[in-house]
Formats: C-alpha cells, sequence, structure tokens
C-alpha cells in the first residue's frame, strides 16, 4: 500500500516508434520507501499500469515513452491504480557479482578478478 513518488525511478522508453525501445525497468529504489517494502527491486520491468478493472496501459505503451519516470507516476497518482512488474534477478547495488569468465576483444580470458 501507498503510493509512487520519489522513492523510485523508472528509465527505458523511446519516444518514438522508429528507434529502439526498451521495457521501462527500476533503476533507483530508496530504502525503506514504498516500492521497496513491496519487493520491487532494481532492474525489475513494468510490464502493466492498471487503472481499473478493464482500463490499462500494457508495456508497449510504456515503451513509446520519451520519459518513463514521468508518465509512470503520473498514472501512478491515479488512485487506486496497480502497478505490474516483472522480476528480472538483477543484482542489487550492494550485492556481490559472481565470478565469471569472458573473452576480451582479442581472445584473451578475462574473469571479475582481472
Amino acid at each position: 500500500e501507498g503510493s509512487i513518488g520519489d522513492d523510485i525511478v523508472f528509465g527505458g522508453g523511446a519516444g518514438q516508434p522508429t528507434v529502439p525501445q526498451s521495457t521501462p525497468r527500476v533503476l533507483k529504489l530508496a530504502p525503506g520507501g514504498t516500492a521497496d517494502k513491496a519487493g520491487v527491486k532494481v532492474g525489475d520491468e513494468v510490464s502493466l499500469v492498471r487503472l481499473t478493472e478493464n482500463r490499462f496501459y500494457q508495456e508497449s505503451f510504456l515503451r513509446m515513452s520519451a520519459n518513463p519516470d514521468a508518465t509512470i507516476k503520473q498514472l501512478a497518482g491515479k488512485e487506486g491504480i496497480t502497478l505490474n512488474f516483472r522480476s528480472m534477478g538483477m543484482i542489487q547495488p550492494g550485492e556481490q557479482a559472481p565470478d565469471f569468465a569472458c573473452l576480451d576483444t582479442s581472445g584473451n580470458e578475462v574473469n571479475l578478478a582481472t
């Protein structure tokens, strides 16, 4: 329960249909804020903004937004709306990244320790 405000920041979108689009996702969360308490994590995607039982905005609409943070917060300002998130399972700020190895552009193996 609560309202979406300065405790969460969204990114993504495109602004026009002719440029690459990305699904809006959570870029930043305030510890202890409404979204954090609800279990939302950095990197989670916004899949749906439900205004009423029969009225909603899907992620395809949100991808078109030039400023998804402002668009989602404007929609979220309406009483009784619901935001649906898709968990992306990203490493969270402060967590240790898993060790991995890959090849650089010269074909040399690199990992987090190098």
